[in-house]
C-alpha cells in the first residue's frame, strides 16, 4: 500500500518521496504508524506484524522533551541488549 500522507507528515524535507505503510498497532495506540521506506521491508515487516511472529512489548517514554526541528534528526535506534536504544550520530 502507498502511504500518500509523505508529504503532510513531513517526509519530502528528509529526502523521502513515498513510504509504505507497514502497520497500524493496536487500538489503543491509535495514530501510531509502522512505516517503511521501499517496498521490499514493507513487505517484510508487514508479515512479521499481520502474523504471529512478532510479539509486541510497548515501552512508555517520559520525561522527553519534543520541539520542532527544521533540520533532520541524526538518531539511530539499535539493538542493546533485550531492548532498544537510541544513538545520536557524531
Amino acid at each position: 500500500m502507498r502511504l500518500t500522507l509523505a508529504f503532510p507528515l513531513g517526509f519530502q524535507s528528509l529526502g523521502v518521496e513515498q513510504v509504505w505503510l507497514v502497520h497500524r498497532l493496536d487500538k489503543v495506540t491509535s495514530g501510531l504508524l509502522i512505516l517503511a521506506l521501499n517496498p521490499t521491508s514493507a513487505s517484510y515487516f508487514g508479515e512479521l506484524y499481520g502474523g504471529e511472529k512478532a510479539d509486541r512489548v510497548y515501552l512508555h517514554a517520559y520525561q522527553l522533551d519534543f520541539y520542532y526541528h527544521s533540520q533532520p534528526i541524526s538518531v539511530r535506534v539499535l539493538p542493546s541488549g533485550q531492548f532498544w536504544q537510541k544513538q545520536n550520530d557524531q
